[in-house]
């Protein structure tokens, strides 16, 4: 999600417009903001490794395993409110593209107002000249507003125009969100399978096995389901993917590890 952002805020500074000034403090608070997070992320992946290399080598023989448990729901919490600054920054990207797309002409974003209430046009609203990240902007966009369909025909022109970006296996995830958010599981289902089989490095890797869990237990693969999520804790057992997956097992009566 951060590269994403990172990715907004270089076509947002090579744009100019008669708001330039404004967008420039805009884009000025938010890599202020990406940079803090980034050293706050940094901060806990380092705590996490000392943890894990204390007990390999059989350090702090004293410390109890209550005082280990508190120690892991600390950096989970510090980073469940990562997770969450990230989104708030999202929002406000979302804003300032909204801006700059307006300013730009072709390929801009929907703009907030009367016109948005009426059916989006597929074909008008995916349309970008030029720029793959405008593409994968207004599809995203169309996304937060609600705008399944379109959003999904955007992500799917960006994956099939733009096979070598590094964004494709977001574009992929975020197709399959919309399909998931229409409960058209088995279709999420194939997009989540995408990123899993194709980008084993990907930053939405937890997340992509996460709702294709989340998928097959709403399409009533139960065990397959239960599976897919206990891979997931097994893979990135600190990842907010991974306590979401706990609190569903649980909510199943399934034990977890």
């Amino acid at each position: 999600m951060l590269k994403w952002i990172a990715a907004s805020l270089l076509l947002l500074t090579a744009i100019s417009c008669v708001e330039q000034s404004n967008l420039t403090q805009d884009i000025t608070d938010i890599k202020s903001q990406i940079w803090r997070i980034q050293k706050d992320q940094a901060e806990q992946t380092k705590a996490i490794e000392q943890l894990g290399n204390s007990a390999a080598k059989g350090e702090n023989a004293n410390k109890t395993q209550a005082d280990i448990q508190a120690t892991l729901e600390e950096i989970s919490g510090n980073i469940n409110i990562l997770f969450e600054r990230v989104r708030d920054l999202n929002d406000k990207m979302t804003v300032l593209l909204g801006k700059v797309a307006n300013l730009s002409g072709p390929g801009k974003l929907p703009e907030n107002g009367a016109e948005n209430n009426a059916s989006p046009n597929a074909t008008g609203t995916t349309q970008a000249a030029g720029s793959p990240d405008i593409v994968f902007s207004s599809a995203y966009t169309n996304y937060l507003q609600g705008h399944y369909d379109v959003a999904a025909i955007g992500f799917k022109e960006f994956a099939a125009n733009y096979p070598n970006s590094d964004k494709v296996d977001n574009a992929l995830y975020w197709l399959g969100l919309c399909y998931y958010e229409q409960e058209k599981y088995r279709d999420a289902i194939a997009q989540f399978e995408k990123v899993i089989n194709n980008y084993p490095d990907s930053d939405v890797l937890p997340a992509a096995m996460l709702r294709k869990g989340l998928s097959l237990l709403a399409s009533n693969s139960i065990g397959v389901g239960v599976v897919e999520l206990q891979d997931l804790i097994k893979k990135f057992p600190l990842s907010q993917e991974a306590r979401i997956a706990r609190k569903k097992l649980d909510e199943l009566r399934v034990k977890t590890q």
